[in-house]
């Protein structure tokens, strides 16, 4: 194994300036664009939503409570999923169906499921060198993506410019919805 070059952009962030933010956000996204166009390898087909490997997912959202873990065969199992977790972990006190707000998509796609600064790495020039942290990679929703980077408790503002720079509007409520139970 080879190690990337560069340093992780949680160690830059908060000096950096505004335009280079926007730089590197917009970039970012450029290389979930990317990553969304890798073609699911014909054995993992059947599933909908799984690892790099065809692994069930080992997200806290998505956590299976029987064991052994699947894949998710669909966006009604995957929401489901998260349903479950949801009011296993008590969410249903708070009276409201999150049913109601999660998202739909019939998109499964190559997804990073982890980018935050601290797996971002960038060089002097503050050029992105790699990303790392691979290991929640997999196929998901298309708009998972944005939704992991909207859960950055140590870079708030980098959540911020994942926010503004973004390709396009997913609501995500139900998922933050969701997180604020699970997390």
């Amino acid at each position: 194994m080879e190690r990337v070059p560069g340093s992780p952009l949680d160690k830059l962030w908060d000096t950096l300036e505004d335009s280079t933010k926007e730089r590197i956000c917009k970039e970012l996204w450029g290389f979930v664009k990317q990553l969304r166009a890798i073609p699911k390898p014909s054995r993992l087909t059947p599933f909908y939503q799984c690892g790099a490997d065809g692994s069930a997912c080992q997200d806290v959202l998505l956590e299976d409570l029987t064991s052994p873990p699947e894949p998710l065969l669909n966006d009604d199992a995957l929401r489901n999923r998260i349903n479950q977790r949801y009011l296993h972990c008590n969410g249903g006190s708070y009276g409201e169906n999150l049913m109601d707000y999660l998202p739909r998509s019939d998109k499964s796609v190559f997804t990073h499921a982890d980018l935050a600064p601290r797996n971002i790495l960038v060089d002097e020039r503050v050029e992105i060198t790699g990303l790392i942290d691979w290991e929640f990679s997999g196929w998901y929703p298309d708009y998972w993506e944005y939704a992991k980077t909207q859960v950055q408790w140590l870079a708030e503002d980098f959540m911020v410019w994942m926010d503004r720079t973004r390709p396009q509007d997913w609501d995500i409520v139900g998922i933050h919805k969701a997180k604020r139970v699970l997390f």
